[in-house]
């Protein structure tokens, strides 16, 4: 993936993050799901609903899920501050390109 590291053509960027995104998620979803699927029926063996929930049962924190929320939450003004210089930053360095000022960032470009 040189041309992903190297090139500054947006339009090249974006045709080779399509095809990688494509060729791995054809080629890759099936043993996805199936591991998920041997994953759960595992876990309900031992008496889970899923594999998350003995995940988190791991932790021995009943509260884990909440916990975890309020301190994304504590995080979050920061994440968007990133997200806005970042994007201001490709908005200079890719002009001719739509980036949305308030908008996602496309990820060929990151």
């Amino acid at each position: 993936m040189k041309i992903m590291a190297n090139s500054r053509n947006p339009e090249e960027l974006k045709h080779y993050w399509n095809e990688f995104r494509r060729k791995t998620g054809r080629k890759y979803k099936e043993l996805f799901i199936q591991s998920v699927d041997q994953d759960n029926e595992w876990a309900k063996r031992i008496g889970y609903t899923n594999k998350g929930e003995y995940n988190i049962a791991m932790y021995e924190d009943k509260n884990l899920v909440e916990n975890l929320e309020k301190e994304i939450k504590k995080f979050q003004p920061f994440y968007q501050q990133i997200h806005a210089y970042v994007r201001k930053k490709l908005i200079h360095y890719y002009p001719n390109v739509t980036i949305l000022p308030d908008g996602p960032i496309p990820a060929h470009l990151l």
